[in-house]
């Protein structure tokens, strides 16, 4: 059962978890999506992770409320990092838009952030990002089948994860749809925050068109070269919405990762 939970600000923050209990993670949705892409992850987590998320501006509860550009995005999370970390640090998982906020977000808190796991996450904003933004001009509806198609080899199957991705794509404003891809192009990338991140698990499915394992290579690199703890994980048969086809082993690949946490490399800061 969902459990809501007020912070300062408009987050709709809620335990995805069906109990309480556990090390508290915080998952990041990708652009499209919303909080609740999380829960087959958080399901499966439980009891050992207590997962929280909340929908990211322009997007769910806040589909009214568009980002202005990359750094709203963070700072809300930073706010929830902040609430979730007031007793042990948190773990942070973001797919794809979701891994780049939750990424930037783990490097500005310092030891608030135990680790990262970005899943199908681009290593930078890209001026092509810019060229999706064309729901005020073309139509939402016309954005959803071309971002459906990058999503899914067969984007007109009638089976849960499909249908959860067009639903949360149908409930963005055009306006917000615009503004989040606006947002994404802004992500300075991996290389300037590589040095003050946490441990981190670069997760990419193996056919994803929109970001294909190649880019978390590059992540995982950024991370490694800068003396960082990187790991990188593949799961085959998934594409860009591999979180809702596969919920199971992502949260397993999750699990491993933690598990496996090198003590030396927990946070690069004291919390602040």
């Amino acid at each position: 059962m969902k459990q809501p939970v007020t912070i300062p600000g408009a987050l709709n923050l809620r335990r995805l978890s069906p109990t309480p209990g556990g090390a508290p993670v915080l998952a990041l949705h990708s652009l499209g999506l919303d909080g609740d892409s999380f829960a087959g992850m958080a399901q499966a987590l439980a009891p050992t992770f207590e997962v929280w998320a909340f929908d990211q501006r322009g997007h769910g509860a806040q589909r009214n409320r568009p980002a202005t550009g990359f750094d709203d995005l963070v700072a809300d999370a930073e706010l929830v990092i902040d609430h979730l970390s007031a007793s042990q640090p948190v773990h942070l998982i973001g797919h794809s838009m979701g891994g780049a906020v939750a990424a930037t977000a783990a490097a500005r808190r310092g030891g608030r952030a135990r680790s990262v796991m970005t899943i199908a996450t681009p290593a930078r904003g890209m001026p092509a990002f810019l060229d999706r933004a064309t729901a005020q001009k073309s139509g939402l509806e016309v954005c959803i089948g071309t971002t459906m198609s990058r999503w899914f080899e067969q984007p007109d199957r009638e089976v849960p994860a499909v249908q959860i991705a067009r639903a949360a794509l149908a409930r963005m404003t055009p306006a917000g749809f615009d503004a989040s891809w606006h947002a994404l192009a802004e992500f300075p990338g991996f290389a300037e925050i590589a040095a003050s991140l946490p441990a981190l698990c670069a997760l990419a499915y193996c056919d994803d068109r929109s970001t294909p394992p190649a880019v978390l290579d590059d992540i995982a690199d950024s991370v490694a070269t800068s003396g960082g703890h990187a790991q990188r994980v593949d799961i085959t048969d998934a594409g860009h919405m591999g979180l809702l086809e596969k919920p199971g082993p992502t949260a397993e690949a999750f699990a491993m990762f933690v598990a496996n946490l090198p003590v030396a490399t927990a946070s690069k800061d004291d919390a602040s």
